[in-house]
């Protein structure tokens, strides 16, 4: 009878490490994703620049959205791209659907 009770404790005991080891392996694995999700986020805000695009007459003028600073001119999506490659390299630039639409950009990266 002493002979069950201690195998019983014992199990007991390994299944109580055996959860508790569980739990830390879960909570170092979320701090883990929690700081390769802030370093990709903080690489993503260095490299993606907001930007609003307005057209008059054949003319497209591209803006910084968060302060409005102009940062390039063209008159067709390939112009933009040349100047925008030169004066921004390494840059990805998101601008609204409406805004690509309405100045003849095909939808994707530039």
């Amino acid at each position: 009878m002493e002979y069950l009770v201690t195998v019983f404790v014992i199990m007991m005991i390994f299944l109580m490490g055996a959860l508790w080891g569980w739990n830390a392996r879960e909570k170092f694995a979320e701090k883990q994703l929690d700081r390769f999700i802030e370093r990709f986020e903080e690489k993503v805000d260095e490299t993606v620049i907001k930007v609003k695009l307005e057209k008059h007459n054949d003319m497209i003028y591209m803006y910084r959205l968060s302060d409005n600073l102009f940062m390039a001119q063209g008159r067709n999506e390939e112009e933009m791209t040349e100047v925008l490659k030169k004066k921004f390299p390494e840059k990805v630039f998101a601008a609204s659907t409406v805004d690509l639409k309405e100045c003849g950009f095909k939808d994707e990266s530039i």
